[in-house]
């Protein structure tokens, strides 16, 4: 079968994978206009509900993408983040009986952001230096993280505040638009802006070619 005979039967098999999204995403945008133009301020507040809600589920989902994308088979995200959501949530207790709000909230975050990033460096080590199978390197994370914060929860405390959600100007007085995207805590902001970031990097410069290619093929990626 030559190209272009290829190319005529890919052509006339049906609508493309491409096509298919794009309806679905018009569908969508109609749908949310509808529920807007007939309720305004129930559909504001579950959208702006909806993507603070969905800000961790994002994180995630772009830990995973970095990992699929460099051949890591990474199923401990999930313990990943309930360790570092509990030291997190455990610092901005009892670090907050003595530094001031605003502190204590940025040096929980940064216990937070650490302690995630050294259990994924666990994760390495057990694959890397034991050879140890990454499926079950996750799974001693994701049991770890729940055996540790379940023993060390106490129950009855907690915290004195979060980070509240930051109005962008003008910006945040656009119907519809600005409650759901400009008038976010700091986290949905970098949340956001790490999605496009992280696209651009992983395909657009040198760092993700290498990133993909050491995931796609190792072994070419050697040479």
């Amino acid at each position: 079968m030559t190209t272009s005979t290829a190319t005529v039967e890919k052509q006339g098999s049906g609508i493309s994978a491409k096509t298919v999204w794009i309806i679905v995403g018009i569908a969508l945008v109609v749908a949310a206009l509808v529920y807007y133009a007939l309720s305004p301020l129930e559909a504001t507040a579950v959208y702006a509900s909806t993507l603070r809600q969905s800000t961790p589920l994002i994180l995630g989902a772009l830990c995973g993408l970095i990992g699929e994308r460099s051949g890591i088979i990474n199923i401990g995200i999930e313990g990943q983040m309930l360790m570092a959501a509990f030291l997190a949530f455990m610092a901005n207790v009892f670090l907050g009986q003595y530094l001031p709000f605003g502190v204590t909230l940025l040096l929980a975050a940064i216990i937070g952001v650490a302690s995630g990033a050294l259990i994924g460096l666990f994760l390495a080590w057990m694959s890397v230096t034991l050879k140890m199978d990454q499926i079950i390197g996750g799974t001693i994370i994701n049991t770890l993280a729940l055996g540790f914060t379940s023993y060390f929860y106490v129950v009855g405390l907690s915290t004195r505040g979060k980070l509240q959600a930051i109005p962008l100007g003008p910006l945040a007085e656009i119907p519809l638009i600005g409650p759901v995207l400009f008038n976010n805590p700091p986290i949905t902001y970098l949340t956001i802006i790490l999605v496009f970031v992280i696209q651009f990097g992983l395909f657009r410069t040198v760092w993700g070619l290498r990133t993909r290619s050491v995931g796609e093929h190792p072994s070419a990626a050697d040479t």
